[in-house]
């Protein structure tokens, strides 16, 4: 699949959600969509056979970010979707890819990101008590 291939398809199912598609060097792209919209778009990887290949958690200044790097080949894609400090809630996408509940554990833990309807939101690191961020920037 071409990037060009997968902007228009993204778009199609999406139209205004998609809220950039950037493509940084061959066969490597980003595309941000609005909190709650990205479900759509992993149901749409899954379906193109794509692999979840980790979820990083950014502190984006006001936002804090999570970053789903697929692999669809040739392409490694990056998805994006933020949500606001005050209330950082994003919902889960373990129940299509159920290896993400864990990097979803490391982002509620470590950038206090609420993933919504999480099937097992533990502590993985930290005791059960710590009421801090150690990734967040304040």
């Amino acid at each position: 699949m071409r990037a060009e291939d997968l902007e228009e398809l993204v778009r199609s199912k999406l139209g205004k959600t998609l809220l950039s598609f950037t493509e940084r060097r061959r066969n490597r792209v980003f595309l941000k969509v609005k909190n709650g919209y990205h479900k759509k778009v992993v149901a749409l990887f899954k379906e193109l056979d794509a692999h979840l290949s980790v979820i990083s958690a950014v502190d984006a200044g006001e936002e804090v970010e999570l970053v789903y790097h697929f692999e669809i080949m040739p392409l490694q894609v990056g998805l994006k979707t933020a949500a606001s400090k005050a209330h950082p809630a994003i919902e889960t996408i373990s129940d299509i890819y159920p290896s993400a509940a864990w990097y979803e554990r490391e982002a509620i833990e470590m950038m206090g990101i609420e993933i919504l309807n999480h099937p097992d939101p533990r502590h993985l690191f930290l005791p059960d008590d710590y009421t801090e961020f150690p990734l967040r920037r304040y």
